[in-house]
């Protein structure tokens, strides 16, 4: 097993799992390093993401090695110990809007095409509405209002 160092800058950080195999939560990482290239760092353990205090934007250093298992060309395994967070790599707003762009694809078939299994995907919208239908009452209450478990559930944002 051959370890490299390399920086990534944290783009997504998903819902943490539980792992059996390593008994702890586990948080699918994923951003882009030095190269430009997608990297989806797993097991990033939830201890790790706190101790290092890793947010998005970050720049975070680890030693990471091709997967065992993970056939996908983006995911790396990693070495706990050695995760070093550098900070908050790109803070203004508009910096991170074109950032963002830069690293977009254009089209789903790129992607495709080039057999990624981690990509932002600009949508090409059509238009936008937003409507509003009548919810179905769920139940009343002991007054004779309306309980909603949704509060604006009647309101639907459509692109197209």
């Amino acid at each position: 097993m051959i370890w490299q160092k390399e920086s990534v800058l944290i783009l997504v950080k998903a819902t943490p799992n539980w792992s059996s195999s390593l008994g702890q939560y586990t948080i699918c990482t994923a951003g882009i390093n030095g190269d430009g290239e997608w990297r989806r760092l797993y097991p990033m353990t939830w201890r790790t993401i706190k101790n290092n205090d890793i947010k998005l934007w970050d720049l975070i250093e680890v030693e990471t090695t091709e997967p065992d298992k993970d056939q996908r060309p983006e995911s790396r395994k990693i070495r706990d110990i050695s995760v070093k967070n550098l900070g908050c790599a790109i803070k203004d707003r508009e910096k991170r809007r074109k950032y963002l762009k830069r690293v977009t694809e254009a089209h789903l078939p790129d992607a495709a095409k080039e057999k990624k299994t981690l990509a932002i995907i600009k949508p090409i919208l059509f238009g936008f509405s937003i409507e509003k239908s009548e919810e179905k009452i769920n139940q009343a209450t002991l007054y004779g209002g309306v309980f909603k478990t949704r509060p604006y559930g009647d309101i639907g944002l459509l692109y197209f």
